[in-house]
């Protein structure tokens, strides 16, 4: 009983220090408090970024830190999300590339707008192949600069546009890498109803149709993995980004 208690206190505790930890606030496109990148290469990403914006609406922002403890990088990438409100309000177009230098994870979260086009599966991928190789050699510019790109090329090709610059990446193999959820709770909401069907047949009923179940369907198709907020977010010389919104989409690695 009393180690019960010592872990409720103790998760209480760490709920406690969560809540109240001071996130850090948005310095542009690109906000380096890791200290992860040179200066000549968070110039170049705040071009690239900057004109992704111009060219598609889309806003994505780059976060280095050095831990996100005591929330896990998810989390800690959801809050940042909800707080800084990256992306378009209404378009949800936002992404955030996040690193925490100490606690070797990367994170690429996506919008409500952005996940069709960038699926967990083709943002695993982007880190499996661009990302994750770099950083396990201690080369974090080259990984992250890599990894950016990535994400800018597939909102690029997307909206039919072209970036300024040698792309140092080719993104033309990269696939969803996997069914979608959407398409997966169709087929098996699909295989239920069949199912019924052929029951209520076989019986010579009528009237037995089971609407409840594209009720049940419909709701949790619906449904939101992440929390949202609305209106813009402003600290400091930096204005802020347009009000967006995450679902929880995108992928995580350590490295």
């Amino acid at each position: 009983m009393k180690k019960l208690i010592l872990c409720v206190l103790l998760a209480i505790a760490t709920l406690a220090v969560a809540l109240a930890q001071e996130l850090p606030a948005p310095q542009g496109y690109l906000s380096d408090y890791a200290e992860m990148l040179s200066p000549q290469m968070r110039e170049q990403l705040t071009a690239l970024l900057r004109e992704l914006e111009a060219k598609t609406t889309v806003e994505v922002a780059l976060l280095t830190v050095k831990t996100t403890q005591p929330l896990d990088e998810f989390q800690y990438a959801v809050k940042i999300f909800d707080t800084w409100q990256i992306g378009k309000r209404g378009q949800d177009n936002g992404a955030l590339f996040l690193v925490a230098s100490e606690d070797r994870r990367v994170r690429i979260l996506t919008g409500y707008g952005l996940e069709g086009i960038l699926p967990d599966g083709k943002v695993g991928a982007i880190l499996d192949e661009f990302v994750l190789p770099h950083f396990r050699e201690g080369r974090y510019d080259e990984g992250i600069y890599k990894g950016v790109w990535a994400v800018a090329l597939v909102i690029a090709r997307e909206a039919r546009v072209e970036l300024t610059g040698e792309a140092p990446v080719d993104i033309r193999h990269i696939s969803n890498d996997g069914i979608a959820l959407p398409f997966i709770i169709f087929i098996l909401v699909a295989i239920i109803i069949f199912s019924s069907l052929m029951r209520t047949a076989r019986r010579g009923a009528r009237g037995a149709f089971p609407w409840w179940i594209l009720t049940t369907a419909a709701a949790g198709s619906s449904g939101k993995r992440g929390s949202s907020s609305s209106g813009g977010f402003s600290r400091g010389s930096f204005g802020g980004f347009g009000g967006g919104r995450t679902g929880g989409g995108g992928a995580g690695r350590a490295w």
